[in-house]
């Protein structure tokens, strides 16, 4: 039966040799793009106005900026991994994707009114995924 020969790549999930979608493999990266479609719906609003004084708004913002692309982290190593045997490929994978997202969102921004494409945000989102990666690396 070619269904039933499988691979265990992640303790909770099995790949199929025969090559058909896996539908937890699906699930991982529909979470991937659904994060990333969150980001781009994010950043295409014109203006993001904050009750929170100058400094208190300057900083929730880039600690949002860390937390949205930590989280792409996650998503993107957990979907990469499926596909490799080696969880530091899989991570190094992820938090190239990740930093290039960043890179393309922030030039994304450049065409929306109201909204300016900064490299300081692509470094703190990139803050955002070394500190995950690390994170990641101590968790296994």
């Amino acid at each position: 039966m070619r269904g039933s020969r499988q691979i265990v790549l992640d303790k909770d999930i099995h790949v199929l040799h025969d090559g058909n979608m896996n539908f937890h493999v699906a699930v991982r990266w529909l979470a991937v793009a659904l994060w990333m479609g969150m980001i781009f719906a994010v950043s295409s609003i014109p203006s993001l106005a904050s009750p929170l004084e100058s400094f208190y708004d300057f900083i929730a913002r880039k600690l949002a900026h860390m937390a949205e692309y930590g989280v792409l982290t996650v998503l993107l190593f957990r979907a990469v991994r499926i596909h490799t045997r080696r969880n530091a490929r899989a991570l190094l994978i992820a938090a190239v994707v990740a930093v290039l997202y960043a890179l393309s969102d922030e030039w994304h921004q450049t065409f929306v009114p109201g909204r300016e494409g900064s490299l300081r945000d692509v470094v703190v989102d990139a803050l955002g995924v070394v500190g995950m990666s690390l994170w990641l690396i101590r968790s296994k």
